[in-house]
């Protein structure tokens, strides 16, 4: 089982970053709030903060967090509270599967915080790390200033297809052509699939990006598609890159934080 204490202790170090960033993301003058223009609920400036009487909705005592309590447990969020969230479907994974984003807070404030988790499949507990944060806040009544001065917008799960095979391996993949590419690509690893750090295709989306992308030196870089450290074909040749990317554009943050 998981190591409670140190999750714990995780949990509140991590509640400590946000709000740390929160706190020093000065806006350029010229940066301008731009709403969530997604599915969803319009945020409010004005929070209304219901006190916490009703249980939990985030798992936090399980051996796996999968991308299908992550995405109900988003949504429950939002259903509980639809005054301060939006939940929006902001890309589509390789294989199909999609990304979401929740903003909480005043989407008005000039102080807004991205934060992204799970970039690796094998990484998935972020994701989780980072469900249990947006229901603090969201629940915490102590939470209620930094929520009125600030914006945030979360993806807690940014590689649904590598945590999945990292989870169970390829055997849930329909697409054939898809499924052997995986089996293989673990096999030639050398790795159990709970080690796998990329998408479905065989990209590590951490070195997808166009920052420094043909400067890139790692040794440990494959020429094609593996279980990890392929930066891929092109700089935001994935799906999942190229959802990230443009969400940055849009909600344009003063600070990021990455899991």
């Amino acid at each position: 089982r998981l190591n409670r204490d140190l999750w714990l202790r995780a949990l509140a170090a991590a509640a400590a970053g946000i709000a740390l960033c929160a706190a020093l993301a000065a806006p350029p003058a010229a940066m301008c709030a731009r709403p969530l223009e997604r599915e969803g609920n319009p945020m409010s400036k004005e929070l209304n903060i219901p006190a916490c009487g009703e249980p939990g909705i985030v798992t936090r005592d399980t051996q796996l967090y999968s991308p299908d309590t992550c995405a109900r447990e988003l949504a429950q969020l939002n259903r509980r509270y639809p005054g301060v969230t939006a939940l929006a479907l902001v890309g589509t994974s390789h294989l199909g599967q999609p990304i979401y984003a929740l903003k909480m807070g005043n989407d008005g404030a000039g102080r807004r915080v991205l934060v992204q988790a799970a970039m690796h499949g094998r990484e998935w507990i972020n994701a989780q790390l980072v469900m249990a944060q947006i229901e603090d806040y969201l629940s915490g009544e102590e939470y209620a200033p930094l929520l009125d001065e600030a914006c945030f917008l979360l993806v807690p799960m940014c590689n649904p297809d590598g945590v999945r095979i990292a989870q169970e391996g390829a055997g849930w993949i329909e697409d054939e052509e898809a499924r052997a590419l995986v089996e293989d690509l673990i096999a030639r690893s050398g790795q159990a699939h709970d080690q796998w750090k990329a998408n479905g295709r065989g990209v590590d989306l951490n070195r997808n990006f166009d920052a420094r992308f043909a400067e890139q030196t790692d040794p440990r870089e494959t020429a094609g598609p593996a279980y990890a450290f392929y930066r891929g074909e092109r700089a935001e040749s994935e799906p999942e890159t190229q959802a990230l990317v443009q969400l940055t554009l849009e909600f344009q943050p003063t600070v990021t934080l990455s899991y």
